[in-house]
């Protein structure tokens, strides 16, 4: 991932060397990009969706704060997928099965952990799952080392050290029941539910359409800045 955002730069700067010059700085996801562009340090960042709302409106992950009305979105990035693992041999085939389990959600703060909190709540079994706050490279490794661990990861449309993992450790993509889509649905009302392609993401049945949630990424610039 970190090698993608350099080399997306080095790209944008080759095309606009003669108007912009980016720098890609490290962060610790869609959260702290959004937080670091209302305190003044980044003109243009990316984020979710659920981010930019709640920091428009003062609410939710922002709750307490006065809206942040200086942005506006410049694009679609793409979407991000809710990637839900568990090793092929797992007798764990929902999201509910996930219940009495250590599952990896990714580092603190990150928007990772803020939807698997809100998905666990919405189907009930937040009070029930043990959580573990790794980022996805380090929870692959973890998963290989602890079988018994599980994930929830963002990708597009799985995490690249999943791809890794998986071409040595057969891993299945959790898919939700009718039910707990109609759950998550109404709470997280800026996912929705999609099938991913055929042999598009890896792990049992790749060769057959699997659902799963989506949400999307955007860029965003400080209308302050000269970024148009």
């Amino acid at each position: 991932m970190a090698y993608r955002r350099r080399r997306a730069v080095q790209l944008i700067n080759e095309q606009y060397k003669d108007k912009y010059f980016f720098t890609a700085a490290a962060s610790g996801g869609g959260i702290e990009n959004m937080r670091r562009m209302m305190g003044g340090e980044f003109d243009m960042t990316w984020t979710q969706v659920n981010v930019m709302y709640d920091a428009w409106n003062g609410v939710g992950i922002f709750e307490g704060q006065k809206p942040f009305k200086e942005m506006r979105n410049l694009m679609f990035m793409g979407d991000q997928t809710v990637c839900v693992i568990a090793l092929a041999k797992s007798p764990i085939k929902t999201f509910s099965d996930l219940a009495g389990k250590k599952i990896s959600v990714g580092t603190p703060g990150s928007i990772a952990v803020t939807v698997a909190k809100d998905m666990f709540k919405a189907i009930g079994i937040l009070d029930k799952v043990k959580l573990s706050y790794l980022s996805p490279d380090a929870g692959a490794q973890q998963f290989e080392r602890r079988p018994h661990r599980r994930s929830v990861a963002p990708g597009s449309p799985f995490p690249s050290s999943w791809v890794e993992l998986s071409r040595s450790t057969p891993v299945r993509l959790i898919e939700p029941t009718n039910e707990e889509a109609e759950k998550i649905g109404k709470v997280l009302t800026y996912m929705y539910i999609q099938a991913i392609p055929p042999n598009k993401a890896p792990g049992e049945n790749a060769d057959k359409p699997r659902n799963a949630f989506f949400w999307a990424s955007t860029g965003s610039p400080n209308p302050a800045s000269p970024i148009k």
